[in-house]
């Protein structure tokens, strides 16, 4: 049968870390390189002006994507890029 699902769009925040940390460690990103994936969760979290988390069923979901880019000259020193 058919599933309706709505789909609504946030601005990062910090109550979306531990959905963005599970997401990285589901990815085939650990695959290719090791990496501090707590380190890269706060980064994209902590950068509420560039991104977009994926949620179903309100603001307080654990996210279901997550969209953004960090700028890799900022966070050179960064472990995880």
């Amino acid at each position: 049968g058919l599933i309706e699902v709505d789909f609504e769009f946030f601005d990062p925040c910090a109550e979306d870390f531990h959905s963005a940390r599970a997401l990285l460690q589901q990815s085939n990103l650990l695959d290719a390189a090791p990496m501090d994936t707590s380190e890269l969760a706060d980064l994209l979290t902590e950068q509420v002006a560039v991104g977009t988390v994926l949620k179903s069923g309100g603001k307080e979901e654990p996210a279901l994507a997550y969209l953004s880019c960090l700028s890799l000259q900022q966070h050179k020193a960064s472990a995880s890029l």
